[in-house]
């Protein structure tokens, strides 16, 4: 995404965070969301694109990390 490759992600497991094009698990839903993103592409991209580098950049990721140490030595 941070290079400008939209991404449909099924809305189940982990990373429900990522500003992602989210789908239900089943192949047509799946379809349903591959096609808006084809029919929206250019908008779609540059919107999570944006995103993931206004939020998930190394600087957030830093802070994060350094706040599970601390937390986890007290």
């Amino acid at each position: 995404m941070a290079c400008g490759c939209p991404v449909v992600f099924t809305n189940i497991a982990g990373l429900v965070d990522l500003p992602t094009l989210q789908a239900e698990p089943l192949s047509s839903d799946i379809c349903d969301k591959l096609k808006y993103l084809l029919n929206n592409y250019q908008k779609i991209k540059e919107d999570q694109k944006k995103k993931v580098r206004e939020i998930f950049h190394q600087d957030n990721w830093s802070d994060a990390w350094l706040r599970v140490i601390k937390n986890t030595k007290e």
